[in-house]
C-alpha cells in the first residue's frame, strides 16, 4: 500500500490517523489496510513513538524558551519563531535517532532469554512466565510504567485505582498475534495475573486457552487488551483505563 503513485495520499491518511482526525469509516478502512500490510504497520508505530517523545522533548522545552522570550518583550517574536523551528527540525533529528537505537532491536536489552520474541500463544506465555517464577522482564512502575505504553502505543493505562489486593510487578514484551505487545505482570491475592496489550488493528484468530487458563478482553480507546488467570472472571479490566497521551502544557 506504500509504494507507487498512491504514497502521498498514503503518508497523509497515516498522519491523519496518528492525529486522530480519521473519520469512523476512513479509520475503519485504514486499519485494514495496516493489518496486511507490515510495512504500513511499521511507518505507523514509529510515527507514534515520534509524536510520543517529541511531545516531551519539544512541547515543556519549548513552552519554558517561550515564556522567557514573552517576558523579554514583543520584540522577541521573530527570533521565538526562528528559533522554535530550528528547534523542532534538532528535536526531529535527535528523537528519530533515539527511536532507531531504542526500537531497532525487537527485545530490551538484558531480557532473559524466556521473554525473547519468539512468536506465541498467550497460554505457552503464561506457562513460560510461570516456570521461571513469574518475573517480569524488568520492574517498573510510575513515570517508567507510564512512558513504556506511551512511547509504544501513544496512549497510557491508568492504574491508580487498582484496590490493595492488585500488585503491579512489572513489564514484559511478547509476540502473540503482534511483535509489538506489550505484557503487564499482575498479582491478584497473590495469584498470578498478566494482560497482553495489543493495538487497534491487530488481526488474526486468537489461540485457544489451555485447560485451567482463562482469557478475558476488554476494547479501551485503541488498544485491546487480554487478562490470562486462572480465574474464571476478570480480576483487572474493571479497575483499569486508558487515554490517549496529550502534549505537555507549558507551566
Amino acid at each position: 500500500m506504500t509504494d507507487g503513485a498512491d504514497k502521498k495520499s498514503v503518508e497523509h491518511l497515516l498522519a491523519l490517523y496518528c492525529d486522530g482526525e480519521l473519520g469512523p469509516e476512513e479509520r475503519a478502512e485504514f486499519e485494514k489496510a495496516m493489518a496486511n500490510d507490515p510495512k504500513l504497520r511499521a511507518e505507523v508505530e514509529l510515527q507514534n513513538r515520534i509524536d510520543a517523545s517529541l511531545r516531551d522533548v519539544f512541547s515543556a522545552e519549548i513552552s519554558e524558551e517561550k515564556s522567557t522570550i514573552i517576558r523579554s518583550g514583543g520584540t522577541a517574536t521573530f527570533f521565538w519563531r526562528a528559533a522554535a523551528v530550528l528547534f523542532f527540525a534538532v528535536s526531529m533529528f535527535v528523537v528519530y535517532r533515539q527511536l532507531m537505537n531504542q526500537f531497532g532491536s525487537k527485545s530490551e536489552p538484558g531480557l532473559p532469554s524466556a521473554y525473547m520474541l519468539a512468536q506465541t500463544t498467550m497460554s505457552e506465555y503464561f506457562e513460560d512466565a510461570m516456570t521461571n517464577g513469574f518475573e517480569p522482564a524488568w520492574v517498573c512502575s510510575g513515570k517508567q510504567f507510564d512512558d513504556t505504553f506511551r512511547k509504544r502505543f501513544g496512549y497510557r493505562i491508568l492504574v491508580d485505582k487498582l484496590p490493595a489486593n492488585i500488585k503491579l510487578s512489572g513489564l514484559g514484551y511478547a509476540f502473540t498475534r503482534s511483535d509489538q505487545t506489550v505484557t503487564v505482570f499482575i498479582h491478584v491475592d497473590d495469584e498470578p495475573v498478566l494482560l497482553f496489550v495489543e493495538p487497534y488493528w491487530v488481526r488474526g484468530e486468537l489461540s485457544p486457552m489451555t485447560e485451567g487458563l482463562y482469557r478475558h478482553e476488554r476494547a479501551m480507546e485503541r488498544l485491546l487488551i487480554y487478562e490470562v488467570s486462572r480465574f474464571e472472571k476478570p480480576k483487572i479490566l474493571d479497575h483499569i483505563a486508558v487515554e490517549r497521551c496529550k502534549p505537555k502544557k507549558g507551566k
